[in-house]
């Protein structure tokens, strides 16, 4: 497989021929395709950023539970908001406060409310904030 620089070097040698031989028809076609090589290896280098985005969601989707109700990262005290994640795979921190004897969590970027799933209210606010 070639490498860039090696096509490169060939579409310039391929150009000094045309040049060499008084082509004006070969050298316009070699350029057409130098540009062509030079536009793909763009759009490999966004695919290969792209692809790079994609693997890093995907290992945090493995690292990601859900827990009394909210979204956790493996052993991090930080909790975020269920919805968020969801919907758009955004990690939005929430804020969590004790309402009316429920734990309820809320979210300052969707504006949702979560009551959190638990019997012992004190334990889990413990378990959050030690």
């Amino acid at each position: 497989m070639f490498s860039y620089s090696d096509l490169s070097q060939l579409f310039k040698d391929g150009s000094a021929l045309a040049k060499k031989i008084k082509s004006q028809e070969l050298n316009q076609v070699l350029l057409s395709y130098q540009s062509q090589m030079m536009d793909m290896n763009a759009e490999i280098a966004d695919l290969r950023q792209k692809l790079a985005a994609y693997e890093s969601q995907k290992n945090l989707s493995e690292k990601v539970i859900l827990e009394e109700g909210i979204i956790k990262i493996d052993n991090s005290k930080q909790r975020y908001c269920p919805r968020c994640w969801g919907k758009d795979r955004k990690l939005n921190p929430v804020a969590i406060s004790l309402t009316d004897g429920q734990i309820v969590s809320w979210c300052p970027a969707c504006g949702s409310h979560t009551v959190l799933e638990s019997e012992d209210a004190a334990s889990l606010i413990n378990k959050i904030q030690n």
